[in-house]
């Protein structure tokens, strides 16, 4: 529908087209009715036309119906408001250049990362092919340590020097430093800058470390999940627990906005407590606390 349009620049969730084609089928039959009866005189049909000539000066809403908790930006839920009022107070620009450049900030982002990945793919390839030894060279076994040796056979086209591979640079992110960097709240890209400092004034050399922002997200990503299989494997569960929770409006981690969230605690006897899970939900509603509570008691 071309009136849909409108409503996707504006970044405002919009109906099914079949619910919106229905309301304005409804709207083009009063049309009708209203136009077969034109000729009419009486006050009621004059009122009517009135009243129908003043509606077409208000916004034709096919919002979705959960349209202003599905907006998370407050402006954009501030001019649907706005737009519902009579008369339609407000006008929308042509480019909103804050969210444009943040969303090309966002694909450029997207791009490069894949960019990386595709070189990351071609330089394992090219190392994995460069790395084989040839069967008919006997004279290139044992020969790596001793640097003229490889210099002279590489001057004289012998074997290649052998080229340490992505996947042979050791790995430093245990648990205990995972559990320190969570606890400190220093993400992977910031980490990388702590840990290489903290390897040269140790007198580590930097290349024979994993030290990059992907290789820590990835091992940190790996550690909390051991560590929720060894807590659900451990957790008592034969003993009569009591079950607290709590809404609290935290910063989300991905971005700047707050978003509920609810801790959920059990403590049982003998001293026994422990955090479950502090769960995003869409509400503060007593019933999303519910239903955020039985799924975090059911996993």
């Amino acid at each position: 529908m071309e009136v849909k349009k409108f409503w996707e620049r504006a970044r405002i969730p919009v109906r099914d087209s079949q619910h919106c084609i229905i309301k304005l089928e409804k709207l083009f039959s009063e049309w009708k009715v209203l136009k077969k009866h034109k000729n009419r005189e009486t006050s009621l049909h004059r009122q009517q036309e009135a009243e129908f000539v003043e509606n077409l000066k208000n916004l034709f809403d096919i919002a979705h119906a959960d349209a202003l908790s599905m907006i998370k930006i407050p402006e954009d839920r501030a001019f649907l408001l706005a737009q519902r009022e009579k008369s339609r107070r407000g006008v929308m620009g042509s480019v909103d250049q804050v969210l444009a450049a943040r969303e090309k900030r966002v694909q450029e982002a997207v791009e490069k990362e894949e960019r990386r990945r595709l070189k990351a793919k071609e330089y394992a390839l090219e190392m994995s092919s460069t790395s084989e030894i040839p069967h008919n060279s006997s004279s290139c076994e044992d020969n790596t340590d001793n640097d003229s040796s490889g210099a002279e056979e590489a001057a004289v086209g012998g074997c290649p020097k052998k080229k340490k591979l992505p996947w042979a640079i050791k790995n430093i992110i245990t648990p205990g430093l995972v559990a320190a960097l969570d606890r400190t709240g220093i993400y992977s890209r910031r980490a990388t800058f702590v840990l290489t400092e903290a390897a040269k004034s140790l007198g580590h050399q930097t290349e024979d470390i994993a030290v990059n922002r992907m290789s820590i997200h990835r091992q940190r990503k790996q550690h909390r999940g051991k560590f929720v299989e060894e807590f659900k494997a451990r957790f008592p569960g034969k003993i009569h627990l009591i079950v607290h929770w709590d809404g609290k409006l935290l910063e989300n981690l991905t971005s700047k906005q707050h978003v509920d969230r609810l801790p959920v605690i059990v403590t049982g006897d003998g001293g026994f407590s422990q955090l479950l899970g502090v769960p995003r939900i869409a509400s503060g509603t007593g019933e999303a606390q519910a239903s955020a509570v039985k799924c975090v008691l059911k996993e």
